[in-house]
Parts: structure tokens; C-alpha cells; sequence
């Protein structure tokens, strides 16, 4: 079965005069020149393929995860990039990137919490040709799109790909299934590059793209980004009894670069700068009054090889993290009682305690106004000696207030 629109089916299949249970089909949206397909009935919850004609513009997919009594697994979503793109963008027509999501199914009362709540696995490989004038650095933004208001991942890189586990479900039941309250885990991913991304903001300050939803506020561009987010647990309090779920761990982050990454950013004071960029990021455990503590997700572990050439140009650092060949990190969901805001707010501070980091420690000639070039010969064991081409942050808090207010 090959592409068709996006569709959201949940009904009783009768066999034999049988009700059978109830299921819920996979969501599937794209923009641009993307094409899907499948060998199975979505119903069955099959891997999905997805390719991109770079050659008829740059394109995104987004899938959210179905549920069914008898196929309890996340979606895998594979996507290959071919062909050339070359955009510049406008006030009035711009794209972040070339964008790729899965996104995990909360759990309710028809559905107790399964694999289905874990954010969707995603291999994505580009073998081809992205080219973007007048870069726009943003957040990594939650919208909805299809007919049934899927979430959908924008930004995160000129090429990226984002798992989002599913945050838990308040189960008000007087015998509620005690898993629905915790987070899904972020799916694992895996993510290539064997062609070529360039990227160069506008002359002066470039436009920013915010969102009213966000999943990492802080302002990024990328070369190439990939994120794992565990969901955030909940708490309630039913049955006479105090509940609180853990948050998801983000999931395992494998990415491979041997094309080349060029990006020019002509002023870096307000956003940071990433050849590479990956985050594996627990989701927040959740309180209940202090009657019943949570703890948050643990990061997932993070593998980068590069055997490409990895090229920044720009200006001196600034406050949110100027600029880096490779960034990797490995957070640890909180646990506090913050609101469901507060909780989002926080996926923001990682990143300025790592520009914090990288302003302190990173060696002076890296935040420089002049060309630095990052060749295969040099990428490993001296800019990793140098903490340079890749850094983790292993951050774990139980029952604590946030360290980043």
C-alpha cells in the first residue's frame, strides 16, 4: 500500500459477529515533494517509508504513533533525501530545514499505556544537495498538522530528525493502571548525512522563527540536528491515593557525517551555532503534593562519527553559545512540582549552562571571527582532547527544584 493522506480511524472491527478491539492508525503528514508508503495496513502499525526529491523542493514528514491490542510497538519511520535543493528565503516563503518527527500516542482510558507512548524510531539519510540563503535560526517548535491536528516537529536543523515520547496520562480512575502516568521513552535515531548542507544567514541580524509551542526554546541553527525527548510524567491524586509517573528516558542518538557541513553565520548574539548537534533529554517526574515523587528520565547515550568536513564561519561567541563544530549532550530529566509550562521552560537551560560551558572552557582559537575549517584528519582524538567536538552532560535530580531558575 503506498501514500495516501493522512488519516485517524479508531471503530470496532466485527469478525464473525465478534467485536474485535478497538484500533488506532498511525498519523502520517509531509510538505514539499515527500512521498510514503507501506506493506502492511497502517492498522497493523508497519514500518513506513518516506523519501525526499530534494530536486522538487525541500521536504518534511511527520508521523504520530497508533495504537492496537495486538501490534504494541512504536512506529519506525525511515526517510531518504536525494537530489538538490536550493532556497532563499523571503519574508513572505522560508523553510527552518528539512524535518523529520515521530511522536508517541498518550495513553487514555480506552488505552492503557504501551510501547505506543514512546516516540517513533527514525533513520533518516541524506545523500543530497541542501543549500539555504538568509538561514533563519529558531526554536525547535511544536505545531499541529493533518486533518486530526497531528503533532508535528519544525526545525532543529537543516537536516534533522526529532522522537518526542508522549507525556502521561491523568488516569482519574478509582483503580487507574498505575504505567499511564509516566512519560513514553524518545524513540532511538539514526541519523546520516553523505552529502552536502550549507547554510548562511542574512548580513545584518537574521529573522528568528519562535513558536507558540515549543520543545527547545533556545534559538539554534544547525547543520544537522537530532533530539530525543522522553515525556514528561504527571501526578493525581484518585482513589484515595497519590500517583506520580516518571519521566520517559530520551532515547540512543547515532549520527554519521562524511559529506560536508558548511554554515556562515554572520552574527551569533542571540542564537548558537552547530555543525552537528544532538540531544538525548529525560522527561520531568512529576509530584504529587510531596506524597508521592517521581524521578525524571535519564538522557540516552549519544554516538557521533564524523569523516566529513565540517566548516563554520562567523563571529566572536556570545551568551547562547557561538559557535561549535560538533555539540553532543545527555540531560537528565528533573523532578519537581513545576507547572506543565515551567516543565517545557526547562528544556531551554541545558543548552546555556553548555554555552556557559563552552564560553569558559573551549579553546580561544575555536571562538574566533575567522574561518575555522574542521577536516576528517582532524576530527576525533585531538578536538575531542579539546572538548570541542563533543561534549556530554549527564544530569540527574530527584525530588529537586530546578538549578536553572
Amino acid at each position: 500500500m503506498f501514500w495516501r493522506k493522512p488519516c485517524h480511524f479508531t471503530g470496532l472491527v466485527l469478525v464473525a459477529g465478534a467485536a474485535q478491539a478497538q484500533f488506532i492508525e498511525p498519523e502520517i503528514v509531509s510538505y514539499g515533494d515527500v512521498s510514503c508508503s507501506y506493506e502492511a495496513p497502517l492498522s497493523a502499525i508497519p514500518p513506513i517509508t518516506c523519501t525526499t526529491d530534494l530536486d522538487g523542493g525541500i521536504g518534511s514528514a511527520g508521523v504520530q504513533n497508533g495504537a492496537n491490542s495486538q501490534y504494541n510497538q512504536a512506529v519506525e519511520l525511515s526517510v531518504t533525501l536525494s537530489g538538490a535543493a536550493s532556497v532563499t528565503n523571503t519574508d513572505s516563503s522560508y523553510t527552518v530545514g528539512a524535518n523529520y518527527s515521530g511522536f508517541g500516542l498518550q495513553a487514555s482510558e480506552t488505552w492503557n499505556a504501551g510501547n505506543f507512548t514512546n516516540g517513533s524510531m527514525l533513520e533518516v539519510t541524506s545523500d543530497g544537495s541542501i543549500s539555504i540563503s538568509n538561514a533563519r535560526p529558531g526554536q525547535l517548535g511544536l505545531i499541529t498538522a493533518g486533518a486530526a491536528d497531528q503533532p508535528f516537529a519544525e526545525g532543529g536543523g537543516i537536516v534533522s530528525a526529532i522522537s518526542v515520547g508522549a507525556d502521561g496520562y491523568s488516569d482519574s480512575r478509582s483503580s487507574p493502571f498505575v504505567p499511564n502516568y509516566a512519560g513514553g521513552l524518545g524513540g532511538a535515531i539514526n541519523l546520516t548525512n553523505t552529502g552536502s548542507i550549507t547554510a548562511a544567514t542574512t548580513s545584518g541580524p537574521p529573522t528568528v522563527v519562535t513558536y507558540d509551542n515549543v520543545l527547545i526554546d533556545t534559538l539554534l541553527l544547525n547543520g544537522l540536528g537530532a533530539f530525543s525527548l522522553g515525556g514528561d510524567g504527571v501526578a493525581i491524586k484518585t482513589g484515595n491515593r497519590d500517583y506520580a509517573g516518571n519521566g520517559g528516558d530520551g532515547g540512543a542518538i547515532t549520527i554519521g557525517n562524511s559529506g560536508s557541513i558548511d554554515i556562515t553565520a554572520t552574527t551569533v548574539d542571540t542564537y548558537g551555532v552547530n555543525g552537528i548537534y544532538a540531544l538525548s533529554q529525560g522527561g520531568i517526574g512529576s509530584n504529587r503534593e510531596d506524597y508521592a515523587i517521581a524521578e525524571g528520565g535519564d538522557g540516552g547515550a549519544v554516538t557521533i562519527t564524523n569523516s566529513g568536513n565540517i566548516t563554520m564561519r562567523g563571529l566572536e561567541d556570545s551568551a547562547n553559545g557561538g559557535l561549535t563544530g560538533i555539540l553532543a549532550m545527555s540531560v537528565g530529566g528533573n523532578s519537581n512540582d513545576y507547572s506543565r509550562l515551567e516543565r517545557r521552560r526547562l528544556r531551554m537551560h541545558p543548552q546555556r549552562a553548555m554555552a556557559e560551558m563552552y564560553r569558559s572552557r573551549f579553546p580561544p582559537a575555536v571562538r574566533s571571527t575567522w574561518l575555522r575549517s574542521i577536516p576528517a584528519s582532524r576530527v576525533s582524538a585531538s578536538w575531542v582532547s579539546a572538548r570541542v567536538a563533543m561534549r556530554t552532560i549527564s544530569q540527574r535530580e530527584t525530588g529537586a527544584t530546578s538549578p536553572y531558575s
